[in-house]
């Protein structure tokens, strides 16, 4: 491969990084972004008597191989819940606990929180004065925050990583047209 491939290859590498983490910027900032605002909605809305109809713990593992070849096996645990609610004489039914909420690392940790949600608990629930079918069951909005820094951190890395390979390259382009003008 001669210079001129080799530099070319790495601008085309730094124009897809830098897309790329823009790209996955943006993304984080939208999800985390609606989350958060939907958390910060539920602030306000209004607390009625409920009853939790199921509580458990669903596990989800996944395996990621390395550069290595080496193999290594997450498992993230999260609390799946069903509850009931009567809003001006209609009954619902729901299933969030909260906007931006997020799984856990150990079991331990979603037991610990499994238990303040066990079935047959009367809890309170938090609906959505406008459309009431709309429930939680803990006010605010979690870790949605986590979400919009990754997305903010992205793509800050991303519109710098543009910016730096467009200087380069335009850089190097002023360079070989005046080399060119010299000969």
């Amino acid at each position: 491969m001669n210079e001129y491939q080799e530099k070319q290859l790495k601008s085309v590498l730094g124009w897809i990084f830098g897309i790329g983490c823009t790209f996955l910027g943006v993304i984080f900032l939208a999800l985390g972004g609606y989350e958060f605002g939907q958390g910060l909605k539920t602030n306000n809305w209004p607390g009625v008597s409920g009853k939790i109809l199921e509580s458990e713990i669903k596990s989800k593992t996944t395996t990621s191989r390395s550069a290595r070849r080496r193999s290594s096996r997450d498992t993230d645990y999260s609390i799946e819940l069903r509850y009931t609610y009567e809003v001006a004489g209609q009954k619902f039914e729901g299933t969030r606990l909260q906007y931006g909420y997020e799984s856990h690392d150990k079991r331990t940790t979603a037991v610990e929180e499994k238990s303040r949600y066990w079935k047959g608990k009367e809890v309170q629930v938090f609906y959505d004065p406008t459309d009431p079918g709309s429930s939680v069951l803990v006010k605010g909005s979690g870790v949605s925050w986590l979400s919009i820094t990754l997305g903010f951190v992205a793509f800050v890395l991303g519109m710098v990583t543009l910016v730096c390979v467009n200087r380069i390259t335009r850089a190097e382009t002023v360079g070989e047209i005046a080399e060119g003008g010299a000969n």
